[in-house]
């Protein structure tokens, strides 16, 4: 866990709070190797969890959640927001990123082209 994170007493994994502009992730622990070298072919997984958004204002929605691949759990100048604490607007697109995301989102933000207010 990092950024604001965190356990609740009752077990959930609470990835944001009533703070604006803040983030936090939740990683799997320990490295999963998807090719173990250059001549094999790539390892398959699968997941699966069930989660929710709850939303602290009525009628609103929240920025969403991201399911991602990445190859470290370190994003310093990562914003949150529009970039999911995971990228920020000078790194968003670039081929060196190598990240793979799912979102999961709940709120129609005409600024990065969503389509309605309930997409994946």
């Amino acid at each position: 866990l990092d950024g604001i994170a965190k356990i609740t007493p009752n077990g959930l994994l609470k990835l944001t709070n009533f703070t604006t502009l803040q983030k936090g992730h939740a990683f799997y622990p320990d490295p999963i190797i998807f090719k173990n070298s250059s001549y094999a072919s790539a390892f398959s997984f699968s997941t699966y969890f069930v989660f929710t958004m709850v939303s602290g204002y009525e009628n609103l929605g929240g920025q969403g959640i991201i399911f991602v691949l990445s190859p470290s759990k370190r994003f310093e100048g990562a914003s949150p927001g529009l970039y999911f604490g995971l990228l920020n607007q000078t790194n968003n697109g670039n081929f060196s990123n190598h990240i793979f995301g799912v979102e999961l989102d709940s709120l129609k933000n005409v600024e990065v082209q969503d389509i309605d207010d309930n997409h994946v």
